[in-house]
């Protein structure tokens, strides 16, 4: 059985009758929200917990291309994408549907969701290409460091980070712009620490990639597969950066562009 969550815009509801329909004649079982552009309450949250508390095997976005280029939309969906794929995995399939008529490109998407396939909608293939998506092999490549979000009004927004198959053995550093780190700390994987060992941090450095200057914040405790690198981020940034930490600074950084 083929269950799908759908994601849709409030500017396309007209379209979606006929899609249920359409679903149904395949017996794809389906259910949805429209998506709610409040990232001051985080609504994106509610959006994670059914996926990933729900046995669905597919998940489907439906939005224009000029709303995927709003900031506020573009920033979370981007998080809830990083979110679902790191609990999930890489190979859970989610697909963006568009118009045969809109001009979305790969080129125009936030990074994280780049990897993601681009499905024009045609009602006489939209059902046994979803059904495919479930059955075959998808061959996704893990990304090569670990990177999950943690929302909560009470706590805020965190960035975990780490490796996945290596040790940054001299410590990691994250940096934004267009927002601010305020704090940081070091604990098991996949859950935010009470309370923690921080060796040698700093604070407030300048570091530049390509066009862009972010502000970074550094740990020096060796970080493994079982251990993460947590930061917490007060707004919303235009771009992140995050790696090993390298004495000299030249190392290679990994970049999130939103």
């Amino acid at each position: 059985m083929t269950n799908i969550w759908l994601t849709s815009s409030q500017s396309l509801q007209n379209y979606l009758p006929t899609i249920s329909d359409t679903l149904n004649k395949y017996a794809i079982n389906h259910n949805g929200h429209f998506w709610e552009d409040d990232l001051e309450n985080m609504s994106w949250k509610y959006v994670y917990d059914e996926i990933i508390n729900k046995d669905y095997s597919l998940w489907l976005i439906f939005l224009p291309s000029e709303e995927l280029q709003r900031f506020s939309i573009r920033y979370a969906i981007s998080l809830l994408t990083i979110a679902v794929q790191q609990k999930k995995g890489a190979h859970f399939p989610i697909i963006l549907l568009k118009l045969e008529k809109d001009s979305l490109v790969t080129e125009m998407l936030p990074d994280p969701l780049k990897t993601l396939d681009i499905l024009p909608l045609s009602l006489q293939t939209i059902g046994p290409e979803l059904i495919s998506q479930k059955h075959k092999s998808i061959q996704k490549t893990e990304r090569e460091y670990y990177i999950n979000v943690h929302v909560n009004p009470a706590y805020g927004q965190w960035f975990e980070v780490g490796p996945i198959n290596k040790t940054w053995k001299s410590g990691s550093i994250f940096g934004v712009t267009g927002a601010e780190i305020t704090f940081q700390g070091v604990g098991d994987r996949g859950i935010l620490p009470k309370q923690c060992t921080i060796e040698s941090p700093v604070e407030g450095i300048k570091v530049t990639s390509e066009t862009n200057e972010y502000i970074a914040w550094i740990v020096q405790n060796e970080i493994n597969k079982d251990t993460s690198h947590f930061i917490k981020v007060k707004g919303y940034p235009s771009s992140i950066i995050l790696g090993e930490h390298i004495e000299e600074l030249s190392g290679f950084l990994y970049v999130n562009r939103f």
